[in-house]
């Protein structure tokens, strides 16, 4: 760690953005789903936010659904949900 920034020292500024990334969080101040998103959907936008690469988002996705139990509820709109 750096102690004037308190931040760790990394060989460049884009290098420690990167990595700030990886580790922060999304605190939602209302409703963080969007209703006339598909459940696939909104993980999607979610995946990409992240950073996540474009070409593992199905397969992200289809585990989530899959592990999560929610299959069969995937691809309805969010509203259906509540």
């Amino acid at each position: 760690m750096n102690a004037m920034t308190q931040k760790p020292f990394y060989k460049d500024e884009l290098t420690w953005l990167h990595q700030a990334h990886q580790i922060i969080g999304y605190c939602p101040q209302f409703d963080a789903l969007i209703d006339n998103l598909t459940g696939r959907e909104t993980l999607q936008m979610y995946c990409l936010l992240r950073g996540i690469p474009n070409s593992e988002i199905p397969q992200i996705i289809n585990k989530l659904a899959d592990d999560l139990l929610f299959t069969k509820h995937i691809d309805k709109k969010v509203m259906a949900y509540r």
